[in-house]
């Protein structure tokens, strides 16, 4: 609360951003997220994760991605139980190009799991 006083405004807060439920309640805050602003500015990419599920959605002008799970244990990847994951975030003069990317295991290839520019 005391490095960011304008974005965490209480402890319940600070309850409500650490609780996950069934309902994916950190992707739900993360879209939030992407209506609200921080000193005025509207955010344009709001990257969370610790869901371990990759996902992205896009509010406008905007988009928020969840980067998914990068370190499973190899015998999850191995049985297909789960996806080694992460987000690149390329910005240029005008706009962000955010992809998820996925590792292939086990030859260890990444490929574009899903893209968007905004």
């Amino acid at each position: 609360m005391n490095l960011y006083p304008d974005l965490v405004t209480s402890w319940e807060a600070v309850t409500k951003l650490l609780t996950v439920d069934l309902n994916n309640c950190l992707d739900n805050y993360g879209a939030n997220l992407c209506n609200d602003s921080y000193n005025g500015v509207k955010n344009k990419v709001v990257v969370m994760g610790h869901t371990h599920v990759p996902t992205m959605q896009q509010h406008l002008n905007s988009v928020y991605v969840n980067s998914g799970f990068m370190c499973p244990a190899v015998p999850d990847v191995s049985d297909g139980n789960m996806m080694m994951t992460f987000v690149e975030v390329d910005q240029n003069s005008s706009s962000y190009t955010v992809t998820i990317k996925k590792v292939n295991y086990p030859d260890t290839s990444i490929i574009n799991y899903n893209q968007c520019t905004v």
